[in-house]
């Protein structure tokens, strides 16, 4: 009887595509989503990326500096955590993975710096950007 009534108030869901590589999904490019190339980028924007990459540059400098030089101090050995297990002062002591982790800090300086150094302004329509008009 349960089931009858389930059957008369049964609603048909459409079916899920499973597949994701299936031809009928709309796929996005890169010119639907960027702005029409005829408008000038607002004033605001630009300060927003130019204020956005001062603070990762700043962050990627501080990090790496920060895990360049740490491996060499004497609390990356002499921490508590390191003092209760034996087998991973012996690791963390060894200086290839000294060398390793402080390579780890020496390429995020250079992301930092490489971001820093290829930094450019979003342009207006003529090449010009909108903060210093020709």
């Amino acid at each position: 009887m349960m089931d009858s009534a389930r059957k008369g108030k049964e609603t048909n869901y459409p079916k899920q595509d499973t597949d994701p590589l299936n031809a009928s999904t709309p796929i996005l490019t890169q010119s639907a989503q960027t702005p029409n190339a005829s408008e000038p980028v607002p004033r605001h924007v630009i300060w927003i990326h130019r204020i956005s990459m001062v603070v990762f540059v700043v962050f990627c400098i501080e990090l790496g500096l920060f895990i360049a030089v740490l491996p060499w101090i004497s609390v990356w050995n002499s921490n508590s955590f390191v003092l209760t297990h034996p087998g991973l002062h012996d690791f963390v002591g060894n200086n290839f993975v000294r060398g390793a982790i402080s390579g780890i800090g020496i390429i995020d300086l250079w992301i930092g710096i490489w971001e820093a150094v290829h930094y450019r302004d979003p342009v207006g329509i003529d090449g010009e950007s909108p903060d210093h008009p020709q």
